[in-house]
């Protein structure tokens, strides 16, 4: 399921209609959102949630408020008055009128889609199931198969405890050790698999029951309309959406599309990430010696092909990660495209950098006789001399590409 916190879409009462519905005592009320209305009655076989709701609807309580939690298949909620004013994100879901309401379990009242129900504190320290004074959701759910259906029914807390004993029992010592890793890694969904393949396992062993009993009414309701079954018996159900449901599902869909662009943004940064990660371990794994000693003479001839190769990557990323990137090492901080250059083989047979050839001609040039500075011809014969055959129009354009003039401009009197 996908899990996000909307901060755009407010609502506010703009009334409550205080007439039954259908000759009993449900009541009417709007919501009304900047994606439309919603109408909702509120059941009177629960009179605590619907006189509250009412009550703190009346005071003006809702107003300009925000679904601040957003679970995608599952159901919108609001209610917390710390959206109001949205300073603190990490408090959203902890606010309410400093009270909660004892539950009004029915069973017929169940979370098929488009019901209203109270959110609540976890049972770890809320044992008793007491709703949240104020908070409230709206169930989108889904649509199951009976298998699936019953599969959602599975007493899952009492499960996960079973197993807990179960692998603490030397014969379950690798089993153990698996369940600990997929937790470690953080690798819930692999780790429920896990568990549920141990369910007929547990039954047996510990002579329990974990499978909870579906009403036909749930078995209908869940494999036609749809909604959140394994909440039933948990949280109270006191309303439900008789107008405005595709208004919940506008809702649901914006975040959705919200957090799927938000993913594709995440998802591309890291890539580039990677890339540049790949791309500069190549590298520096090309470039062993230099980063290791800092002398420009022992960089190796590079180009893009060269890490392209390596990396399996296409010349082009190659080229859009070496722009406008920099590194920073022992030696200074330099752009990458510095580590790239041309190369070209001495008399011995060995393979150089441009880079290197580069460096000879400045450090002739430095300690030439500026009286008589040396020529691009001359410059020619002393890289030949080294084993370097390189033209003398290859010279030139390697000074004017070290910004040296060309000798007459050198000359000093």
């Amino acid at each position: 399921m996908m899990r996000a916190k909307i901060l755009f879409i407010l609502f506010f009462f703009t009334g409550i209609i205080l007439h039954s519905c259908s000759g009993n005592k449900d009541y009417l009320v709007t919501i009304r959102t900047n994606y439309g209305d919603i109408k909702l009655i509120l059941f009177d076989k629960t009179p605590k949630h619907k006189e509250n709701f009412i009550r703190l609807a009346q005071k003006g309580f809702y107003d300009s408020l925000l679904f601040h939690r957003v679970i995608d298949d599952f159901m919108i909620q609001s209610g917390d008055p710390n959206t109001r004013t949205p300073n603190d994100i990490q408090s959203f879901g902890k606010g309410g009128p400093g009270y909660t309401i004892p539950p009004e379990f029915h069973p017929d009242l169940i979370h098929e889609k488009g019901v209203l129900a109270a959110a609540r504190q976890g049972d770890n320290i809320n044992p008793r199931k007491e709703s949240s004074g104020s908070q409230f959701y709206i169930v989108e759910g889904m649509v199951y198969t009976e298998k699936s259906l019953r599969d959602s029914r599975i007493n899952r807390e009492e499960l996960y405890k079973y197993f807990g004993n179960l692998i603490q029992r030397s014969a379950y010592q690798d089993l153990n050790e698996q369940a600990m890793q997929l937790q470690a890694e953080n690798r819930i969904d692999e780790l429920e698999v896990l568990i549920l393949g141990y369910k007929d396992v547990i039954e047996k062993d510990y002579d329990v029951e974990l499978d909870m009993p579906l009403t036909q009414q749930q078995i209908d309701v869940y494999t036609t309309v749809g909604g959140v079954p394994h909440l039933d018996g948990a949280y109270t159900v006191f309303g439900k959406v008789v107008d405005g449901l595709e208004v919940v599902e506008k809702i649901e869909a914006f975040v959705k599309q919200k957090i799927d662009s938000a993913k594709w943004f995440i998802d591309a940064i890291r890539q580039r990430q990677n890339t540049l990660l790949v791309t500069m371990n190549a590298i520096i794994n090309y470039q062993k010696e230099y980063f290791l000693l800092g002398d420009d003479t022992k960089l190796r001839p590079m180009i893009l092909k060269d890490i392209a190769d390596l990396t399996g990557l296409d010349v082009s990323t190659i080229s859009r990660v070496a722009n406008s990137k920099y590194i920073q090492t022992n030696f200074g901080i330099f752009p990458l495209k510095y580590f790239f250059s041309e190369g070209m083989q001495t008399d011995s047979g060995e393979e150089v950098s441009t880079r290197e050839i580069k460096k000879i001609l400045q450090d002739c040039i430095d300690v030439e006789d500026k009286r008589h500075p040396l020529t691009d011809d001359k410059l020619a014969e002393i890289l030949k001399d080294k084993g370097y055959h390189i033209a003398r129009r290859t010279i030139a354009k390697y000074r004017e590409q070290l910004n040296i003039p060309v000798a007459r401009m050198r000359k000093e009197l």
